[in-house]
């Protein structure tokens, strides 16, 4: 995971600025850049190459979020600051900060230059997930899985009918629940999708007889499988057996790692394969206290 939803560059001409400040362009620099940029850079003894990173940022934003210039977007919603530290970063208003929220963006960065003749930006996006994971690692590395668990937890066994499985995820509101043996030990998982595909329709392979043989064009045995789970009885016929889990002792920093790296949302803790409880995404949540 690469920890990127969107990536943007620009590179312009620093004399396009220059020319527009000796033409005394003013309509042109209010429609492009707000207030405070236009009086910061226009109090520089040469305001073009101060003005083009600018613009090559805006546009690189433009870029990242993959819209240009369009629904309602304007180039003074996207303002060039500079932060706490003193680096470049990127204020944003109106359309542009809508749509950057809308499309599931959680944090811009900003890297800009100009030398010479050229000023250059580059902006990056990072997706909510990944920031998501980036502030559990910050926020709980102290952390462990036995501190965050939950461990009354709604179990069943590999002999529970898909029946009472219906009722218990109705009643509980869970969806998913550890399957254990009588000694509670673990051995699945099964979830309300597990449950659900036995409702889906079944979907006949394509086959092709040449000569005396019959040729599957799709996988055969993802065809036998989806007839067992949609023929089953009781929870052994539609639970995952190969389940990802931790010891109690495991950082949460990792359990999150391991929640996004296989897009499940629940991680049993068990010791020597017992189950001794589960960290679900709301557990680490709550030691935020969010």
């Amino acid at each position: 995971m690469t920890g990127i939803s969107g990536l943007g560059n620009d590179l312009v001409a620093v004399r396009r600025f220059r020319r527009f400040v000796l033409e005394g362009k003013v309509a042109l620099l209010e429609r492009l850049f707000d207030d405070a940029e236009r009086e910061y850079c226009l109090s520089k003894k040469d305001p073009a190459p101060h003005l083009a990173v600018r613009y090559a940022a805006k546009e690189a934003f433009l870029k990242a979020l993959g819209t240009g210039l369009r629904q309602g977007i304007r180039w003074r919603d996207i303002i060039v600051v500079r932060d706490a530290a003193g680096k470049p970063a990127l204020a944003l208003q109106g359309q542009a900060a809508r749509l950057f929220e809308e499309n599931g963006h959680k944090r811009h960065l900003l890297s800009c230059t100009h030398d010479g003749d050229y000023a250059f930006a580059t902006v990056v996006f990072e997706s909510a997930q990944v920031c998501f994971s980036n502030r559990f690692e910050r926020d709980t590395s102290m952390l462990k899985a036995r501190d965050i668990m939950t461990v009354d937890v709604h179990t069943v066994s590999m002999e529970t009918s898909v029946e009472e499985l219906a009722r218990l995820f109705v009643k509980t509101k869970v969806s998913a629940m550890p399957v254990v043996d009588d000694e509670g030990m673990l051995q699945g998982i099964v979830t309300e999708t597990d449950l659900v595909s036995q409702d889906q329709a079944l979907h006949i392979p394509t086959v092709v007889s040449l000569f005396d043989w019959v040729v599957y064009l799709e996988s055969e045995d993802r065809f036998a499988e989806q007839v067992r789970k949609m023929t089953a009885r009781l929870v052994q016929e539609i639970c995952t057996r190969d389940v990802a889990t931790c010891t109690p002792d495991a950082p949460v920093s990792e359990i999150v790692s391991l929640m996004l790296d296989k897009g499940i949302h629940m991680v049993p803790v068990v010791d020597k394969g017992k189950l001794l409880g589960v960290v679900a995404r709301l557990d680490i949540i709550r030691s935020m206290e969010l």
